[in-house]
């Protein structure tokens, strides 16, 4: 797995603002005098990098959808039923308020509300 170097990663934090891959370069830290140079072999680099952090980043995702999103989609909460004080019977249902806040929070991530 081949990550980006911090000078790689404000590079492309500063590419969006700059106006030039030379300005991004320098503002990334490398040396002002080939900044061209440098800001254009950066970009290559990160390129060859790019399908493995994308792989990574989708390993990631399933991981999150695996660990939290799915058990939370499929909640269950156990509910006792007394008669006199004593528990007579028991039975696993659907929790649907943690059910229902797990798609809140996968909705909010993806944006798919409105913002009025």
């Amino acid at each position: 797995m081949s990550k980006l170097s911090q000078r790689q990663s404000k590079f492309l934090e500063e590419l969006p603002r700059s106006k030039s891959v030379s300005e991004a370069a320098r503002r990334a830290g490398y040396s002002p005098k080939y900044a061209g140079q440098a800001g254009y072999l950066a970009l290559k680099r990160i390129a060859e990098k790019a399908p493995d952090l994308l792989d990574d980043m989708e390993k990631s995702l399933m991981e999150l959808i695996e660990k939290s999103i799915k058990p939370g989609l499929d909640a269950k909460k156990t509910v006792y039923f007394k008669y006199r004080g004593k528990i007579t019977d028991q039975r696993e249902v659907p929790d649907w308020t943690t059910r229902l806040e797990t798609l809140d929070m996968v909705f909010r991530i993806l944006g798919a509300y409105r913002e009025d």
